[in-house]
């Protein structure tokens, strides 16, 4: 009785001790390596194994084994899972945070069945949880694999106090861990803290920008010392608490007072906002790109704005220039454009000139010779056909039968009445061709000029337009009946082929404005007062109103993309400017375009001398 008093007052001494190591250790791997080590030498267990709950799953972070009496505790294990355990038990004891003890897992029972005691002949189990505060933190599995009963109820209530004292001081050291993480990052919070406070104070007071913040009143305070220079102050300091009130004229101060409380009761911000300023301190006016925006607090809710100015008086004056200069190429551009088209006109002039020289040049003199033989040969015709016809009567006066019939027979073979009818129609229809030819070449000559230099002269514009129909006849021919309503109209003082030109560009457009469908081009001409209209109307599609103000514009169109370079009704108008004269349009869409060229009769510089 003695000793059973004496093993029982050893294992109590014993008993504290472990719970005293479980309760003072703050090292997980050393608080799992003690718990396990504790269980196995309180229970007599072989085998212990510590799981804890991770990420909603159980896992095996220390398991120990008795090995020649002594206890070997592994911990840090990589990945181990719960495969190497009874599952059926581990099942239960984690959905229904009770203990299992089994005293003989041979006998028959609900757990007799599980696949891991079967094949391990294990004797006594024994698997309790580890709750924290009404929570599963894991559970602590015992076995041995050779005697049965090992684990009696004395043995149990001890392993439940060894197991819930672990439970507490897990949840202590994971406290502890999670205070010293907290620690960590309020400290690293607080270095940020630090830095960012001592950057943007040196941002701040080195940046040359205004920089400054102002509370629900306005009432500065903050601000860095371009704020103090530009307000007139010797320190940042002398503006903390005060409001533009105390610096600017009122007008100015109630306009900056009005912007920011609008941006605080809105929440929106100012960007990017030019304006002109005055230094308080020198009187220099100023540009300055402002941005304000809400300062908030860590609620969000708006307790103030900031402030920055952004010197940009050098970019405006910068930008000035470039708008002074960007006129004048837009200027130069425009003179070029000009340039280029005049000269395009004159090469195109020019190349028509060359053109119409050199077909004058080898048409007019074959053309002149064989009209003037085909003259002559007319008559000699005449002459032939009024001989055969005195043969012919003479016909009845031949004695010969034999004669006669032989004349008879060749009249018949070469039809002879046939050829006295058809001679003089095949002549005149001949005749009509050679002067037909003898118009395309004069027609040439009269667009171009050949003939002359290019200077003013008086002209017929009836004739030039006349000449320019023949030049693109193949042009509108397939496309528009032409109708000429011409009047009665004097000759007009002009450069006439750079009128062609412009007759011809108005008709060439005319013709494309028809489409497909074919339609009907009107020439009109009259006198009024002292200068002659031409109006060339089409019923083609028609021009959009908003392009009406553009089309003498260089280089527009309105024809697909290598359909037309946008130059002919730019040249045009030059050309009429040049003559003093005027050149209108109207248009209706789907209806038509009509043109309008109005020339003096008589140049107005010469009227002037």
């Amino acid at each position: 009785m003695y000793l059973d008093n004496r093993t029982r007052t050893s294992e109590l001494s014993c008993t504290l001790d472990m719970l005293r190591a479980i309760t003072t250790t703050r090292v997980p791997d050393e608080l799992f390596s003690t718990l396990v080590r504790a269980v196995i030498e309180s229970s007599g267990a072989c085998r212990a194994c510590l799981l804890l709950v991770e990420d909603g799953a159980l896992r095996i972070v220390a398991q120990g084994k008795t090995e020649d009496q002594r206890v070997d505790v592994r911990t840090n294990l990589q990945g181990p899972s719960c495969s190497g355990l009874p599952e059926s038990i581990v099942t239960a004891v984690q959905l229904g945070h009770v203990q299992v003890v089994l005293a003989d897992a041979a006998e028959a029972g609900s757990f007799s069945n599980d696949p891991y005691l079967r094949k391990q002949g294990v004797r006594s189990v024994a698997c309790l949880p580890m709750i924290g505060q009404g929570d599963l933190l894991g559970l602590v599995y015992l076995e041995h694999d050779l005697q049965a009963g090992v684990f009696t109820e004395e043995r149990v209530m001890l392993l439940n106090a060894l197991v819930a004292q672990a439970a507490i001081s897990l949840e202590n050291v994971r406290y502890c861990e999670h205070l010293a993480k907290e620690n960590d990052r309020l400290n690293a919070v607080q270095s940020e803290l630090v830095f960012q406070r001592n950057l943007l104070r040196t941002l701040a007071e080195t940046f040359p920008h205004r920089i400054y913040a102002k509370d629900t009143q306005t009432r500065f305070i903050f601000g860095n010392m371009a704020v103090a220079q530009g307000m007139g102050v010797a320190s940042p300091d002398e503006l903390l608490g005060k409001t533009d009130f105390g610096f600017y004229p009122a007008a100015c101060a109630t306009r900056y007072y009005r912007e920011e409380q609008a941006i605080m009761q809105s929440g929106q911000p100012l960007m990017h906002h030019e304006e002109e300023v005055n230094y308080l301190l020198t009187n220099d006016v100023a540009w300055m790109l402002t941005t304000k925006v809400p300062l908030r607090d860590d609620e969000g809710k708006v307790i103030g704005i900031v402030g920055v100015n952004y010197n940009i008086t050098e970019r405006k004056r910068t930008e000035m220039e470039l708008v002074s200069r960007n006129a004048e190429l837009l200027e130069l551009n425009a003179r070029l454009s000009q340039a280029q088209a005049q000269l395009v006109q004159s090469e195109k002039l020019a190349s028509i000139g060359q053109l119409a020289a050199g077909v004058a040049h080898e048409i007019n003199n074959p053309i002149g010779f064989i009209f003037s033989n085909f003259t002559a040969l007319d008559g000699y015709v005449e002459k032939l056909l009024a001989m055969l016809a005195a043969y012919k009567e003479a016909e009845h006066f031949i004695d010969s039968k034999a004669t006669t019939d032989k004349l008879k027979v060749l009249s018949e073979r070469v039809d002879l009445p046939f050829l006295k009818d058809d001679i003089p129609v095949l002549m005149a229809e001949t005749k009509d061709g050679i002067t037909r030819v003898r118009k395309i070449v004069q027609a040439l000559t009269d667009f171009s000029r050949i003939g002359g230099k290019l200077e003013w002269q008086f002209a017929d514009l009836h004739q030039g337009i006349d000449a320019t129909l023949n030049i693109i006849s193949s042009e509108i021919k397939y496309k528009a009946d032409v109708i000429r309503e011409y009047g009665q109209i004097p000759e007009v003082e002009c450069l006439p082929s750079e009128i062609n030109q412009v007759i011809m560009n108005l008709l060439v457009n005319a013709a494309h404005a028809l489409g497909e469908e074919r339609g009907r081009i009107t020439i009109r001409t009259r006198a009024e007062h002292e200068t002659v209209s031409i109006e060339i109307s089409d019923t083609g599609c028609g021009i959009e109103k908003e392009n009406l103000s553009r089309i003498f514009d260089p280089f527009y169109t309105t024809k697909p993309v290598g359909k037309g370079t946008g130059l002919g009704l730019s040249l045009s108008y030059g050309i009429v400017q040049k003559h003093d004269g005027t050149l209108e349009v109207e248009s209706k869409v789907g209806k038509g375009t009509t043109f309008r060229l109005a020339l003096p009769i008589k140049r107005r510089r010469l009227q002037l001398e």
